[in-house]
C-alpha cells in the first residue's frame, strides 16, 4: 500500500510541476502579446507624430527609435523655454532631468542643445548635501537623479544619498513639498532610481519602499492592485517599472501578489486598449470626470512597464545611447581579402582602412588572437601556424581600433592531395577450347543455393536488451515470492 501511495505522490508532484511550467509559459506569452501591441502602437505614432515628449520615453522603452518620429525633435525644442535655465530660483528641476534623459535617447548631446548645456545646468544646482536648488520635492529629485545617472555624473551619488533618506517613516516617497504625503507612483519611481544608481548601497531604503508597496497592495476582483484610493494604469505602471528593476524574479514569481490574486501585471493589462495604448478616467478643465478612455499619461506609464519587463530600464538604454553619442564609432572595412578562401597550410593576407597605428587587436570567431600569430604592415598577415588550429569552414574576423571595428569572413579548406591510381595487372585471356557438340542429351541437375542472409523485418528491437529485461523480470518475481514467504 505504501508503494502505491508513494507512486501516486510522485505522479501528483510531476503533474504539478508540468502545470506550473505551462502556466508560466502562457503568462509569458500574454505579456509578450501586450508588449507587441505596444510596439505596433508606437510604430504607427512615429509616422503620425507624438502627442508629448513623454511619448519619446515610452517609445524608446519598447525599442521604437524616437529620433525617427515625425515631430519628436520639435517637442523637445518647444520644452526648452519652460526650463527657465536663466534663473536658478525658477528652474524646473524635474523637467531638466527628464530633458537630459530624452535628448540622450534621441542621440543628441545634452551638453549642447541649441547652445545650452543641460548637464552643467543640473550639476551646478546640486549642493554639498545632495539637495538641489529649486527642487520642489522627491518627484523632482528622482528625475534629476535619472538625468545624472544616464550621463554617469559624479553628482549622482550625492543626490542618491539625499533621496535615500527622503522617504517617510512608512518607506513611501512623496510627490511635492506642498503636499508631503505618501504617493504610490513616486515610490515606484524612487525604487527604480535607487536600484539603478546603487542597488547594494541603497538596499535598506529600497526594501523599506517595497514594504510600503506591499502594505497598499489590495485584492480587487482577484487582481493585485497597487493603490491607496483606487487602481489605475498610471500607478500600476509606475510601481511595476520600479519592481521589475529592483526584483525582477520576485515580481514574475508572484512575490508581490495580493492574497488570492493574480500577478500585478494582469491588472495593468486590463487597462490596455486593442491598439496597444492605455486608458484611464479622463477629466475636464475643472477636474470633473468625463469618462474612461485613451489617456496619454496612462499610455506612457503602462508601456514603460511593459518595455522595462522586456528590455530592461529605459534609463539604461539612455545611458548607452549617451555613451555612443560621446564616443562615436566608425564603420571600418576590409579593403582586401574579405570572403577569401584559404587552403590550410597557407597564410591569410588581407588589408583594412583602419590606420596601422590604431589597430588594437584581431579576433577570429570572437576569440582574440595572440600577437605572435599575425604581423601588421601595409597589409595584415595571419600566419599558417594559427590557421592550422582552426576547423575547416567559414570564420569571422574582426579588427578592433580605438574608434571602431572592421569585420569580414574567410573560408578555410583542406589541401588537395594528388590521388595515385593503382596500376591494374594485365590478365591473360585464355581462349576456350571448342568441343564438338554431343548428340546425347545431358540431364542438368538443379542446384539448391542456401542463403545465409538475414531477412530484414524492420524491427529495430535490441535483442540483448530484451534478454536482459526478461532476466530482470524473472529475478524480480523470485525476490517478490521470497519476500512474501518470509
Amino acid at each position: 500500500m505504501k508503494k502505491y501511495l508513494s507512486c501516486f505522490l510522485v505522479f501528483l508532484m510531476t503533474l504539478s510541476l508540468s502545470l506550473t511550467q505551462v502556466s508560466a509559459s502562457n503568462y509569458s506569452d500574454k505579456l509578450t502579446n501586450a508588449y507587441n501591441k505596444a510596439v505596433s502602437y508606437y510604430q504607427s505614432k512615429r509616422q503620425t507624430g507624438f502627442e508629448s515628449y513623454d511619448d519619446i520615453l515610452a517609445s524608446e522603452s519598447v525599442g521604437v527609435e524616437a529620433d525617427e518620429a515625425l515631430n519628436a525633435q520639435d517637442l523637445l525644442t518647444e520644452e526648452l523655454p519652460y526650463l527657465h535655465l536663466e534663473d536658478r530660483n525658477k528652474t524646473n528641476i524635474g523637467t531638466l532631468g527628464k530633458m537630459i534623459v530624452l535628448t540622450c535617447l534621441m542621440g543628441k548631446d545634452p551638453q549642447n542643445i541649441d547652445g545650452q548645456n543641460l548637464v552643467e545646468a543640473l550639476e551646478s544646482r546640486v549642493q554639498e548635501d545632495g539637495s538641489i536648488v529649486n527642487s520642489t520635492g522627491a518627484n523632482n529629485d528622482i528625475w534629476a537623479l535619472y538625468g545624472l545617472y544616464v550621463i554617469n555624473s559624479d553628482k549622482q551619488q550625492l543626490v542618491g544619498n539625499y533621496l535615500a533618506q527622503e522617504a517617510l517613516d512608512s518607506g513611501a516617497y512623496w510627490f511635492s513639498s506642498s503636499w508631503k504625503s505618501a504617493d504610490v507612483d513616486t515610490t515606484g519611481w524612487a525604487i527604480e532610481a535607487l536600484s539603478l544608481v546603487n542597488k547594494t548601497a541603497y538596499q535598506p531604503s529600497i526594501q523599506h519602499a517595497i514594504n510600503y508597496i506591499k502594505s497598499v497592495t489590495k485584492n480587487e476582483n482577484n487582481q493585485s492592485v497597487f493603490t491607496i484610493y483606487g487602481g489605475n494604469a498610471n500607478t500600476q505602471g509606475c510601481v511595476l517599472e520600479g519592481l521589475v528593476v529592483a526584483d525582477r524574479e520576485g515580481l514574475l514569481n508572484d512575490h508581490y501578489n495580493a492574497p488570492h490574486a493574480a500577478n500585478p501585471y494582469d491588472y495593468l493589462l486590463t487597462w490596455q486598449l486593442d491598439d496597444g495604448s492605455f486608458k484611464a478616467m479622463n477629466y475636464d478643465a475643472n477636474y470633473q470626470p468625463i469618462g474612461v478612455g485613451y489617456n496619454n499619461m496612462a499610455t506612457r506609464d503602462g508601456i514603460l512597464a511593459l518595455g522595462t519587463y522586456k528590455n530592461g530600464s529605459v534609463f539604461d538604454k539612455a545611458k548607452r545611447d549617451y555613451d555612443k553619442t560621446k564616443h562615436p564609432t566608425k564603420n571600418y572595412q576590409l579593403t582586401n581579402g574579405n570572403k577569401t578562401t584559404i587552403t590550410k597550410g597557407q597564410s591569410f593576407i588581407f588589408s583594412t582602412d583602419i590606420p596601422q597605428k590604431d589597430i588594437q587587436s584581431i579576433s577570429v570567431d570572437g576569440n582574440e588572437i595572440d600577437r605572435s600569430y599575425y604581423t601588421v604592415n601595409q597589409t595584415i598577415t595571419l600566419n599558417a601556424n594559427y590557421l592550422n588550429t582552426l576547423a575547416l569552414g567559414q570564420h569571422t574576423i574582426v579588427i578592433s581600433a580605438l574608434d571602431g571595428k572592421a569585420s569580414g569572413t574567410f573560408t578555410l579548406t583542406a589541401p588537395q592531395e594528388e590521388v595515385k591510381k593503382p596500376v591494374q595487372p594485365v590478365q591473360e585471356v585464355k581462349q576456350p577450347i571448342k568441343k564438338a557438340p554431343s548428340t546425347t542429351p545431358v540431364k542438368q541437375e538443379k542446384k539448391v543455393v542456401k542463403s545465409h542472409k538475414v531477412v530484414d523485418t524492420s524491427d529495430s528491437t535490441d535483442i540483448e536488451l530484451c534478454v536482459l529485461l526478461v532476466i530482470l523480470t524473472g529475478l524480480g518475481i523470485v525476490l517478490l515470492r521470497r519476500y512474501r514467504h518470509v
